[in-house]
């Protein structure tokens, strides 16, 4: 009787040991989790596309900007930067049946949430899938849910960008944004694959103002980086200035390095 006690009291300590190492993993992985979702937006250095007022050098359709070129040399030249997210923005109309709403389209890659302010409150943000294979599928803000679905639940259901829908994965809770460098309206936008965007929209973009149309084409927007360390932000934003230099006749972007 003695002995099935201590064996039972032994039993009893391994028993509390496990525990004790087992649980340490999920509270690691718990504050992980809530730090990349309450982060601040963590970008370095900041690349804009910047139209000039020469930019079509009198052709009908202006050509300017960062291209997907630059896009690719900036990650092979810069093996210290943590991520490079491209973005590519246009304003159109988003309609759901006969709800539609005017907001930023913007294209771009699945690296975004991870180094953003975006909190994805239903569904799920793009996917590397969604990029390599250009899936008509959309991430919507919650004001743009509310503007469309009212207290309807958008995900699943399909919005219309142009002649285009969407498939609507994931709903992103609106919230400031942590540094006035960063202008791209996160708050109220659609997210789609930026391969897709160009896949169906291509590059030209039509505008309108004061009754007459203008024509212009660029393929990034806003080229957003982000370095291991921080420090070395502004002698990296040299060598990209120095880089873009060689490929481009004119200065049509310009080269930031946010909040420092």
């Amino acid at each position: 009787m003695l002995r099935c006690i201590q064996v039972h009291r032994l039993w009893l300590c391994f028993f509390a040991v496990g525990l004790l190492f087992s649980s340490k993993p999920e509270r690691v992985a718990a504050q992980s989790s809530e730090s990349i979702s309450s982060g601040a937006y963590q970008t370095d250095i900041l690349i804009k596309s910047q139209r000039l007022d020469a930019a079509g050098n009198g052709a009908r359709v202006a050509r300017y900007g960062i291209t997907r070129r630059d896009v690719e040399m900036i990650e092979k030249t810069l093996p210290h930067a943590a991520a490079t997210v491209p973005l590519r923005s246009i304003s159109t109309e988003v309609r759901y049946a006969q709800q539609t709403v005017d907001a930023p389209v913007i294209g771009t890659d699945a690296e975004l949430a991870n180094w953003s302010n975006i909190d994805v409150e239903q569904g799920r943000f793009l996917t590397r899938k969604d990029i390599k294979v250009l899936n008509n599928v959309a991430v919507i803000s919650d004001n743009v849910a509310k503007q469309l679905f009212g207290g309807e639940n958008p995900l699943g259901k399909s919005l219309k960008i142009k002649s285009n829908y969407f498939l609507i994965v994931g709903v992103t809770k609106s919230r400031p944004m942590s540094q006035p460098e960063l202008t791209t309206p996160f708050s109220v936008c659609v997210y789609i694959p930026v391969t897709t965007m160009r896949a169906r929209f291509g590059d030209l973009e039509m505008k309108r103002k004061s009754g007459a149309f203008s024509a212009e084409t660029y393929e990034i927007s806003e080229v957003h980086v982000v370095l291991k360390n921080p420090l070395e932000a502004k002698q990296t934003a040299l060598k990209i200035r120095k880089m873009m230099e060689t490929t481009h006749q004119q200065q049509d972007y310009s080269i930031t390095v946010v909040g420092k």
